[in-house]
């Protein structure tokens, strides 16, 4: 087993808590698999992943939030017909292994920070294909790596599992490149998305990470609700237009959130950063 950080281990406890609640002996299963899918991610990569790619932190923060919204929204959205244990170990799969391949960020804030500063149209487009390219190559790529490594560990995933983990890494960013994904019917999809897109706003790591990536180190609280801020409004508010404003689908308060529980978690998180909240969330 790995000997990954200790506020890792913490994380992975926190995911299963409110499973635990509920379902004590699914709770005690799952937390066993989320230690060796962790382990497995961290000799994959993860443990020599640099501050430019992102926070070591950021697969076990994602599976806690991922975690806690498909327990809560259960089975196609049915909060009274819970998600199998099949489909949560996909899910954690999904969560640890989505992000494998590193990747040189294009912020969305970098984006709009060049076309308020006056840069050409065709300068901040060719900046946006930029950054659709990087995003293609790291979900090809990420979907490669995480492919070969189940292939190498089948005892983790039997081949349906590992079809779904890996296909939802294949395509976890598409709405980073303006693409509405994911579709709702896929409820799995949607969760795994949705404990990825409250990332950044993440108490104690999410504009940390980002800061880190601008090369602050120790940002004051100020810097970091202004991260934070900028997350919110340029990510979990502007794909909202820019990516999904095909669907017919009911999105809360003017973001990409759907679910309920995600809902509840933004709402925390925004709170905490002392961001006002949408109407309708």
């Amino acid at each position: 087993m790995a000997d990954f950080p200790g506020f890792i281990e913490t994380l992975l406890r926190d995911a299963c808590a409110p499973i635990a609640a509920d379902a004590p002996a699914l709770a005690a299963e799952l937390y066993d698999f989320s230690r060796r899918a962790c382990a497995g991610s961290w000799e994959a990569g993860l443990k020599s992943r640099e501050s430019w790619d992102n926070h070591p932190a950021h697969e076990a923060v994602v599976w806690r939030n991922t975690a806690r919204i498909a327990w809560a929204s259960g089975r196609e959205g049915d909060p009274a017909r819970r998600c199998t244990l099949s489909e949560l170990r996909v899910a954690c799969l999904t969560s640890f292994f989505h992000d494998i391949r590193p990747l040189v960020r294009i912020s969305e804030e970098s984006i709009l920070a060049e076309a308020k500063g006056g840069a050409s149209e065709e300068a901040v487009r060719k900046l946006s294909e930029a950054k659709a390219a990087g995003r293609k190559a790291h979900m090809q790529g990420g979907a490669e790596d995480a492919n070969r490594w189940l292939l190498q560990h089948p005892e983790l995933a039997s081949p349906e599992e590992r079809r779904r983990t890996v296909g939802y890494i294949a395509l976890h960013d598409l709405c980073k490149a303006g693409w509405p994904y994911p579709l709702s019917s896929d409820y799995v999809a949607l969760y795994c998305y949705e404990g990825d897109v409250l990332w950044p706003l993440d108490r104690d790591f999410g504009p940390l990470a980002d800061l880190q990536r601008k090369g602050i180190v120790t940002p004051a609280p100020e810097e970091l609700r202004r991260q934070a801020h900028s997350n919110f409004v340029s990510q979990l508010v502007a794909y909202r237009e820019s990516s999904f404003r095909a669907l017919a689908d009911e999105f809360r308060g003017g973001t990409i959130i759907r679910t309920a529980e995600g809902a509840k978690i933004l709402t925390e998180l925004l709170n905490y950063w002392q961001i006002e909240l949408p109407r309708g969330l």
